[in-house]
């Protein structure tokens, strides 16, 4: 049951174990993969059929985006050099700013779509140091595998 819903929500199609560059790799995967859709906010989509209604929630590709990049950082956070702990350090504060701007101005909507945009550019600034991070760490290496022939 596990090895399914981990195929299914992974994108991963295959047997055998992962190692954990091939999870970091398949995790920046999927926050490209998330990236690259239009934005909408979440909503319920009603659809009748012959039974009678079915109710689907349909999330916010906004909030689906900036998660997988979060939990992208849960993932290299032990592998953190000093130049990722700056950056981080800096991207935290942006994000906490951001939050305290939210708080503010919860009722002006204009004020409420800037935020989101500015969450969605911190939120990629932090990709982006992640994969450079990535980078640095090697986890871009193709693996060769050399056959004796003969």
């Amino acid at each position: 049951m596990a090895d399914e819903y981990f195929e299914k929500y992974s994108g991963y199609q295959g047997s055998g174990a992962l190692n954990f560059s091939q999870i970091v790799l398949q995790h920046i995967n999927r926050c490209v993969i998330n990236g690259s859709v239009e934005w909408h906010g979440g909503y319920w989509e009603t659809k009748i059929t012959s039974t009678g209604t079915e109710k689907k929630y349909i999330p916010n590709t906004r909030a689906v985006y900036t998660n997988s990049i979060n939990q992208l950082r849960v993932l290299l956070l032990g592998y953190f050099d000093s130049e990722m702990t700056a950056s981080d350090k800096k991207i935290k504060n942006k994000f906490s700013v951001l939050k305290k701007k939210i708080k503010e101005n919860k009722s002006d909507s204009s004020q409420m779509q800037e935020a989101q945009d500015e969450k969605l550019e911190i939120a990629l600034e932090l990709f982006e140091e992640l994969v450079k991070l990535a980078k640095r760490l090697n986890f871009f290496q193709e693996e060769s595998l050399i056959e004796d022939v003969g």
